[in-house]
């Protein structure tokens, strides 16, 4: 049975690739933390680890500032 509405198609294929881009954009921004991931826990120097937190956070969060805060037993947090 033929389509009725030949508009109906369209909308489908519409909706998909709009689907599509926010799947790339979700696996992008997934692959982007992965790659951090593995980044910081190569680092071993703190100094340069905190400034690669924050820089790489940044970028993932679309942000210009962000901070890093320390918790520990040390202090009570």
């Amino acid at each position: 049975m033929p389509n009725p509405d030949p508009i109906q198609p369209r909308r489908r294929k519409n909706f998909r690739r709009s689907e599509n881009r926010q799947l790339r954009k979700l696996i992008d921004r997934y692959l982007k933390l992965f790659h951090i991931g593995r980044t910081i826990t190569s680092e071993r120097n703190f100094d340069v680890l905190y400034d690669l937190i924050a820089d790489q956070m940044k970028l993932v969060m679309n942000v210009e500032r962000c901070s890093v805060f320390l918790a520990g037993p040390d202090r009570g947090e």
